[in-house]
């Protein structure tokens, strides 16, 4: 996969999303919430509104094997062989000019707006 995006919509065809439309608190309620979802479905959980975030929160998107290898556009049985093959075999970084991660530009960032999930 190329980018979150993508994991994400690849996770929703297989119906691995659930979704939390309800406002969670990101002190203690988002984390148990997410967790209680995963034990007993298995899926990732996307929570579209954290109190006093403009941010939604994805959760649990690698949190299974096959995820972890689509995300690496690995195959899951074949995981640790190709992770060593790709280890010998580093490629160079680039610096693009366009591409999602330019979409959204924030001059003065402030980390305090991110949601702050506690455990």
């Amino acid at each position: 996969m190329k980018d979150l995006r993508t994991l994400l919509k690849w996770l929703e065809e297989k119906g691995q999303v659930a979704h939390v439309t309800k406002e969670v608190d990101p002190e203690y309620e988002l984390v148990a919430v997410a967790k209680k979802i995963n034990e007993k479905y298995g899926k990732a959980v996307y929570f579209e509104k954290v109190k006093g975030s403009k941010f939604p929160v994805l959760t649990y998107a690698l949190s299974s094997r096959e995820s972890i290898a689509a995300s690496l556009n690995m195959d899951p049985q074949k995981m640790f062989e190709q992770w060593s093959h790709r280890e010998e075999k580093q490629l160079p970084y680039k610096i693009i000019s366009k591409g999602p991660v330019h979409e959204v530009i924030i001059k003065k960032p402030n980390l305090f707006e991110l949601p702050l999930c506690i455990h």
